[in-house]
């Protein structure tokens, strides 16, 4: 079924027409940092792409937006930006719509056909489109001046890419594709700052593929990566209590100003009603820490409507509970080699959420959560596989389910 032209070419067009009409039936939206980011592309294509001048000058802009980043870390974003702005000079923001939900929905595409002729199956292949397709905190993107959208495909390219590695086909000697994958890494961190966590989360991919490869039981491995992200998170905490640490002031601006929120108790960014009591002690960094991973799964805030608030209770208990129930399924599978690799691709899904919760836990969370954007390729794949794994219990117990549900489960390597 996936390997058919005509039904890729169905599924993209499909893709497409959902992805656009919410883009340019929503948008185009341009936000504050939309605005920004176009100027400083304006900019960079007046300096004929001359980085260093662009770099050398850009500063009243930068002043002008109160910009406290880097713009060393967009620079891939505005080099697409000024690809619009020569395409469609008129109109750049509709076209950075259309590159937004063809990109997509091509990734998209081929990240269930990479899904459907894994061990997962088919069905998840679905499952992980319709999520694509129904989640409004992933959807909203197309339509605004913002990397989100393009920076989640990224992330979904790169999940596509790993659960090639846990092919039992895989070339194990294939140093090349790690380098690949290597290289979208870094090149990630010069399209967000948050794409330097990609690059935490192959190094626990390799570590996941290695304990696979030699044979570790899945339920050691399980443990490992866990207690990797449970260290992960207080160092990480206690780097931000006392960022005299590192050595030569490294990064020493940053830390002061995660240092501040998190000693006033600021769990997420801009939103009082989640502050607490703040201390300077590293319990009380801590305590912030570890209900910033908490409400880094949250999905309602006050000032959203009404129509968000109900499009969020039911889409979000959903997909945590079988996301859950996806990766339980899994790991705990232990006779069936199809389960059990499985179980190895759930895992390493897990280290994408965690790392980026991790890394938002003891840095920022912003108050639209926004940041969480990129799990969601991850999250709807643990989501799917938790849901076919219920499935397959109805189905060994006798109990009703759909026919073509039947019938997927039996197409399933």
């Amino acid at each position: 079924m996936t390997s058919n032209p005509r039904i890729s070419a169905g599924i993209f067009i499909f893709l497409c027409a959902v992805f656009l009409a919410v883009g340019f039936g929503y948008g185009p939206l341009i936000t504050s940092d939309g605005e920004r980011d176009y100027d400083l592309s304006k900019y960079l294509l007046s300096t004929k792409f001359d980085l260093f001048e662009f770099f050398r000058t850009n500063q009243d802009i930068k002043d002008f937006h109160e910009m406290t980043q880097s713009e060393v870390n967009y620079i891939l974003y505005y080099i697409i930006l000024v690809l619009t702005l020569l395409i469609s000079p008129d109109q750049p923001v509709y076209f950075l719509i259309f590159i937004n939900c063809t990109v997509s929905s091509y990734i998209f595409l081929h990240l269930f056909k990479t899904t459907s002729n894994s061990s997962i199956g088919i069905l998840p292949g679905i499952l992980i489109l319709i999520q694509f397709m129904t989640c409004w905190e992933y959807i909203q993107w197309f339509s605004m001046t913002q990397p989100d959208s393009l920076f989640i495909s990224l992330s979904a390219l790169i999940l596509t890419m790993n659960i090639r590695v846990f092919d039992p086909n895989f070339d194990t000697n294939s140093s090349r594709y790690f380098l690949m994958l290597l290289l979208i890494s870094v090149l990630s961190f010069f399209f967000r700052p948050i794409g330097i966590v990609f690059s935490w989360w192959l190094l626990t991919t390799i570590t996941i593929y290695l304990f696979w490869r030699r044979g570790i039981p899945l339920s050691t491995a399980f443990q490992c990566v866990i207690g990797m992200f449970v260290l992960a998170l207080i160092v990480g905490t206690v780097l931000i209590h006392d960022p005299d640490l590192l050595p030569f002031g490294v990064l020493a601006k940053p830390l002061a100003i995660y240092h501040n929120e998190i000693f006033q108790g600021h769990v997420v960014w801009v939103r009082p009603e989640t502050y607490v009591t703040g201390g300077d002690d590293i319990f009380s960094f801590l305590k912030v820490s570890i209900l910033r991973v908490c409400y880094f799964f949250w999905f309602l805030a006050d000032d959203f409507s009404f129509g968000h608030k109900v499009l969020n209770i039911t889409f979000f208990p959903a997909l945590y509970g079988f996301a859950v129930v996806g990766l339980y399924t899994a790991c705990a599978a232990t006779r069936a080699d199809r389960m059990q690799i499985s179980g190895w691709i759930a895992l390493m899904a897990t280290a994408c959420v965690l790392s980026f919760a991790v890394f938002h836990a003891v840095t920022l969370l912003d108050y639209n959560w926004r940041y969480r954007g990129p799990v969601y390729p991850a999250l709807f794949l643990l989501s799917a596989i938790g849901v076919q794994n219920v499935a397959r219990t109805f189905m060994a117990r006798g109990l009703p389910l759909p026919a073509f549900v039947h019938s997927l489960l039996k197409e399933a390597k």
